[in-house]
């Protein structure tokens, strides 16, 4: 448990965004794909899923079937285990991770293609784990799907509103003007 902890902390540790794209060739434009990922946030979340995938997930696959063979060997020989150990462990690991993952989207949320690109591939390197434990993992990343489609869509319906207000704000400015050149004119 505490060295799954350790390697969590350093995926999601400051600094350990991931690297920008390459520059656009010859001072080409770039797409707007290529703008999404450049952003802090996105890098932050990019870089810290794909530590997650690499050196996060594996072990804790790893963890989880040496349990399995644990608890199998222990019951073979007629030592009962506590069939509630191993479904804790996973779900306080993998809620450990979706905490992690929401942290970092409430610090400021990266554009929505960003974000659905991240979560699939934190659930493509759940799939080994997912095969040991269906029903667990399932309701787990459910329930972790809808939290950040909530807190995304607050995200977005904030950002949304401060745009819009900030846009009244010129147009208001633009029509005193307006207003005031016909008066005066």
């Amino acid at each position: 448990t505490a060295t799954l902890r350790r390697s969590l902390n350093e995926c999601f540790a400051p600094g350990a965004a991931g690297t920008a794209p390459a520059p656009a060739e010859d001072g080409a434009e770039l797409t707007k794909d290529q703008e999404e990922l450049r952003r802090p946030e996105s890098l932050a979340l990019h870089g810290a899923c794909a530590k997650v995938t690499e050196a996060y997930v594996p072990p804790l696959c790893d963890a989880v079937e040496g349990f399995q063979k644990l608890i199998e060997v222990r019951n073979a020989s007629g030592t009962a285990v506590d069939e509630n150990v191993l479904p804790d462990f996973v779900s306080a690991r993998i809620e450990d991770l979706c905490d992690r993952i929401t942290q970092l989207v409430d610090q400021k949320c990266p554009p929505s293609r960003v974000l659905v690109s991240c979560i699939h591939s934190v659930r493509d390197s759940l799939r080994r784990l997912h095969s040991l434990l269906p029903a667990l993992l399932t309701r787990l990343f459910r329930a972790f799907l809808g939290r950040t489609a909530m807190d995304a869509m607050r995200s977005l319906f904030g950002t949304a509103c401060s745009q819009m207000t900030s846009e009244l704000c010129k147009l208001h400015g633009e029509c005193k003007k307006l207003g005031e050149s016909s008066s005066s004119g």
